[in-house]
């Protein structure tokens, strides 16, 4: 069989200044606890990123491979450096070029049918980025210690996807594994863990009408605030009904029937010298809704 292959790449280098304000150099001390000073000694910065793909198809088994590589740097970053007096108890906060960031990314993507009615689907991510920060300077001292931070991040989703006739059913699952680590502080090193599949399975009759259930869980590990670190199963299920030549579509959804899931996200945020964890969604209770949907058809069609 023949084999087809494409390869693509792509290089991208930009350079901006600063912002005009922070290049004078002002002193704002309208909160006298807090002191913004402006930096004449600012300069550009600069950023490179370049990819590469590869894909390659092969007509048997309809298989497909898909490889991408990235690769981003940041040159002299800007950021907010603090400086902190003991014996007043006042921040000054002053912008300066730091050292400058790395990324690093790979996907792998494979396809291919199992037989007649199988498709298997696969997604693989490998990332690792760095950045530094410039922890708070005490008093009148000049030098600069940068803290160095890296995240290592894995992601995998497999699918399976079974159609025949009437009936569809798929079949997913993703598993995340985030590793921070800390270059000045190890003991603060941390693994967060992200896991969930589920099952989608649907059958239509009478080309009109179709129902579905769908069911599976979800959960989150690694969180120092406990409540953040659960499991739980989520189930659904509906229906359609489609009128008057299909323009007309009635649908039924019973959502999260259990009501376990909460809709609410969790994000954890880290740089080179801080973490902070937080909740920035409500709960949302289960619920049942109906939509009715029509189809005009705009274009009309020609009568013989």
């Amino acid at each position: 069989p023949n084999k087809q292959n494409s390869l693509k790449a792509t290089v991208l280098y930009e350079s901006k200044l600063p912002d005009v304000l922070s290049t004078l150099g002002y002193v704002d001390d309208t909160n006298p606890l807090y002191i913004i000073e402006g930096n004449p000694d600012l300069k550009k910065y600069s950023n490179l990123g370049a990819d590469v793909n590869y894909v390659l198809t092969i007509p048997k088994h309809e298989q497909m491979l898909s490889v991408t590589l990235k690769y981003f740097h940041l040159f002299d970053p800007i950021q907010s450096v603090l400086f902190y007096n003991t014996e007043t108890g006042a921040y000054r906060s002053r912008q300066e070029n730091t050292k400058g960031k790395d990324s690093f990314s790979a996907e792998v993507g494979y396809d291919r049918s199992l037989g007649k009615y199988w498709e298997w689907q696969n997604n693989m991510t490998f990332s690792t980025a760095s950045a530094y920060g410039v922890l708070t300077i005490f008093d009148n001292n000049s030098s600069r210690t940068l803290a160095r931070q890296t995240v290592n991040t894995f992601n995998y989703n497999p699918t399976f996807k079974f159609q025949r006739d009437d009936w569809k059913l798929t079949l997913k699952s993703n598993v995340q594994i985030k590793y921070n680590s800390y270059e000045n502080d190890t003991a603060n090193d941390f693994t967060l863990y992200y896991y969930g599949a589920d099952a989608n399975v649907q059958k239509t009759f009478w080309q009109k009408f179709t129902v579905y259930l769908n069911g599976g869980f979800m959960g989150r590990k690694g969180y120092h605030t406990e409540r953040f670190n659960h499991d739980y199963f989520i189930m659904s299920a509906g229906a359609w009904y489609k009128f008057m030549k299909n323009k007309l579509t009635v649908r039924l959804d019973f959502d999260d029937i259990f009501n376990k899931q909460r809709y609410c996200v969790y994000n954890a945020t880290e740089t080179s010298t801080s973490r902070a964890e937080s909740l920035y969604a409500n709960h949302l209770s289960n619920y049942v809704k109906l939509t009715i949907t029509y189809d005009f058809d705009a274009k009309g069609g020609k009568k013989k």
